[in-house]
């Protein structure tokens, strides 16, 4: 399952609808799991670790990414300074 989208707006930021969608969510799966076996994963969806309109997410753990050359799913934690470190650089570069 992937995650809905919110619209961001910093005016509502106190009512961080993006968090309130996600718990809602992952209770969606849980009684999902319950009831199917098809469902394993939980996506969040696009993650931006710089960009604080979708960087909320992670706040969830364990997070995992995508590896885009090997797809290889990683633990995030285990490559966030790296991540953060290509993030900045220019496109050229990357």
């Amino acid at each position: 399952m992937n995650s809905g989208y919110f619209i961001y707006d910093p005016e509502f930021k106190f009512l961080s609808l993006g968090v309130v969608g996600a718990i809602r969510e992952i209770e969606f799966m849980r009684k999902m799991r319950l009831t199917s076996q098809g469902y394993k994963w939980y996506v969040l969806g696009d993650m931006v670790s710089v960009c604080p309109k979708v960087n909320y997410k992670l706040q969830y753990q364990p997070g995992y990414i995508l590896c885009p050359r090997t797809k290889k799913e990683l633990l995030y934690n285990s490559v966030a300074k790296t991540v953060t470190h290509l993030s900045q650089l220019p496109i050229a570069s990357k």
